[in-house]
């Protein structure tokens, strides 16, 4: 079963319609490159985790131990319950800002989360969530990209009309140097496009 099957047989799980909206998601996120970066067999820490798809589909296609999703949407944090397996799989709502579940963590994922932070925001997260890694630990950042600036526009009216938000792009390039400044090893970041929707992939890891 492919990760974006193993999504899809998830996202059944959850209420309409958010298993319509959901559903759909593999067909615009480039979850197989996101999957591949993260350690086989690993515990991850989603923040940021919304309905939980990500962690539900790695844990039930056998890529990843189990994790913890935290999320400040309460209401996406309630449907993600459905899809928990504790003590293996567990959310529970938490704001970014806020202090991080602590770790060290073998891995830790920021999916789609940045853009919708402030760019001081965006920042002081990466920093902490780099600080939450073990040694050889994956810090792996999926967000949307700026560039073309149409896509970014098409994402922002998405945003608009899914999230009622206003959000701000970052450079994939900018995110990579903050990686960097706080210690960890990035490699070249990764760039996709599916429809009108153009993303981009930094993973960085802790030094063994």
């Amino acid at each position: 079963m492919s990760l974006a099957q193993a999504w899809r047989a998830q996202a059944a799980r959850l209420p309409a319609p958010a298993r319509w909206i959901q559903g759909l998601r593999p067909a615009i996120c480039p979850l197989e490159p996101l999957a591949a970066a993260l350690p086989a067999g690993a515990r991850v820490l989603d923040i940021g985790c919304g309905h939980g798809l990500l962690l539900a589909a790695l844990r039930s296609d056998g890529r990843i131990a189990g994790g913890l999703g935290v999320d400040c949407d309460a209401r996406a944090v309630e449907r993600a319950q459905l899809l928990a397996q504790p003590p293996e799989l567990v959310f529970q709502i938490q704001d970014a800002t806020a202090p991080l579940p602590p770790g060290p963590w073998p891995a830790v994922v920021l999916c789609d989360l940045l853009h919708h932070l402030a760019p001081a925001d965006q920042r002081a997260l990466v920093r902490r969530a780099a600080a939450l890694l073990a040694p050889g630990g994956v810090l792996a950042i999926k967000d949307m990209a700026p560039r073309p600036r149409w896509c970014a526009l098409m994402n922002r009216c998405h945003d608009l009309v899914m999230a009622r938000q206003w959000v701000r792009h970052q450079h994939a390039a900018v995110v990579a140097g903050w990686c960097v400044d706080d210690g960890l090893a990035v490699a070249a970041p990764q760039a996709w496009r599916a429809w009108w929707y153009a993303h981009w992939l930094v993973v960085a890891r802790r030094p063994a």
